[in-house]
């Protein structure tokens, strides 16, 4: 077994940066840098070459064809998008983010090792929605006999709970990893809460993809907040790419017609959600609606 990853006396070089034992809430302390981004110039250039290359070109010809190249975002023979490549550092996201971050097939990934890396007192993200959730509840001995034991019988919060689940498993990480166990065994009881460091690198085309698809506002609020967080790095950069980065809602047009009592409305865009939940009250679009969807599963009550 190799001596790194074993928690060393005093201040060891594996020590993972920035672990504080905070609790954060919803987005807070998630970060995103854009480390690599397309040039306009050359980038269009290379779209514009590659968009005439079936029929052919001169070598020396260095002119660039605006709208042939802006076509390429559009679709068609677009593989040339796979050529340009974005890449963006991520920290404070949780594991239960990046589990679904590295699910994209045609991206590249370097990830801080929990194998490797000490995350004593780590950071942990808490859900809006258990920080929002109200109530007070009795803990029953017979359904819950270790909460009931560790909360002495007292009534708990949601946040409460959750927050002596965050605290038990960094003291219990603690006494494993001062015992001897290796990193690689001791982050077993990190939860997925858990806080983490990740770069992600996407071709172009890749990354217009996920955007439009993981944006939207059904999936999971964290990835949402990642997407949001990666295009305004990215813009800040590329500011030309703006309006190319869009959900796929916000590229369709001609939503149904409503009739609003003094009047009726056409809605700007189609709901292009695929999965099986309600989009009313879920997504704040305001043509987020049953009947204004693209597809609807059979699994979609009403």
């Amino acid at each position: 077994m190799s001596n790194f990853s074993h928690r060393e006396e005093g201040e060891s070089f594996n020590k993972a940066p920035g672990q504080e034992g905070r609790n954060d809430v919803g987005f807070a302390n998630l970060k995103v840098k854009c480390l690599q981004w397309p040039e306009e110039r050359h980038t269009k250039y290379l779209l514009s070459k590659a968009s005439v290359a079936v029929r052919g070109s001169i070598v020396e010809d260095d002119e660039t064809d605006e709208d042939m190249a802006n076509d390429m975002f559009k679709g068609g023979l677009n593989q040339a998008l796979e050529w340009v490549k974005v890449t963006f550092e991520c920290s404070g996201v949780s594991r239960g983010l990046t589990h679904q971050l590295v699910r994209t097939r045609k991206a590249s990934f370097s990830q801080q090792s929990l194998r490797y890396a000490d995350l004593d007192n780590f950071n942990a993200r808490m859900p809006t929605a258990i920080h929002e959730h109200e109530g007070l509840d009795k803990i029953d001995p017979d359904k819950y006999p270790r909460l009931y034991e560790m909360s002495r019988g007292w009534s708990l919060t949601a946040q409460e709970a959750w927050a002596m689940a965050i605290k038990l498993s960094r003291e219990v990480y603690g006494f494993l990893a001062d015992h001897g166990v290796p990193m690689q065994d001791a982050r077993t009881v990190c939860p997925i809460a858990t806080e983490t460091y990740i770069l992600c690198n996407y071709d172009l085309g890749e990354f217009l993809s996920l955007y439009s698809y993981r944006a939207c506002q059904m999936f999971y609020p964290e990835m949402v907040a990642i997407m949001g967080l990666m295009k305004k790095a990215l813009v800040e950069k590329a500011p030309w790419l703006e309006e190319h980065i869009k959900i796929s809602c916000e590229k369709t047009s001609g939503g149904i017609e409503l009739d609003t009592g003094i009047g009726s409305y056409q809605l700007p865009h189609k709901c292009t959600y695929q999965g099986w939940e309600r989009v009313e009250d879920q997504c704040t679009f305001e043509w987020a609606l049953e009947e204004n969807r693209t597809f609807k599963s059979r699994k979609v009550a009403g």
